[in-house]
């Protein structure tokens, strides 16, 4: 059935009907105001406490985690043969012009791509959490303690 059918649809409302849709204003107790607020508070310190926290041990761990990505990273350059190329790069300019195809699909497989992920991507979590760290130092600080003060 369409909800516009008669059957279905109430049109007006007697007296006893209206009486259970009225809201009686209520006061809260006057303490209460204050003890939201300091709840809010606190709530907002513990969670700019855990925050910090948070992003402080991410960035010395990925900090702790660089150096021996690191350490992999120049032992899989010394492995592979991507340092002799680049070495051919600047010792025969004609050479190079001639097959720079064949040497950039040289030097591309001969790339350590593990040890480059995974130094960027440490890189990348350590500067990103350096980031959030300094913007929730530096932002939030000030904005809680002007906020309560």
């Amino acid at each position: 059935m369409h909800q516009s059918t008669p059957f279905l649809r109430t049109t007006s409302m007697n007296n006893n009907e209206q009486r259970y849709f009225q809201v009686e204003t209520v006061l809260p107790p006057h303490e209460l105001y204050a003890r939201i607020e300091k709840r809010i508070h606190r709530l907002e310190k513990r969670a700019y406490r855990m925050s910090l926290a948070l992003f402080g041990s991410t960035f010395v761990l990925s900090s702790l985690a660089l150096i021996p990505s690191l350490a992999y990273l120049t032992q899989e350059f010394s492995r592979s043969s991507f340092g002799q190329y680049l070495t051919l790069l600047s010792s025969d300019g004609d050479v190079m012009l001639m097959y720079w195809k064949e040497l950039a699909f040289s030097l591309a497989e001969s790339l350590p791509l593990a040890g480059v992920t995974l130094v960027l991507t440490v890189t990348f979590v350590l500067l990103y959490s350096l980031k959030l760290l300094c913007s929730k130092t530096l932002g939030e600080r000030d904005i809680l303690k002007a906020r309560f003060a």
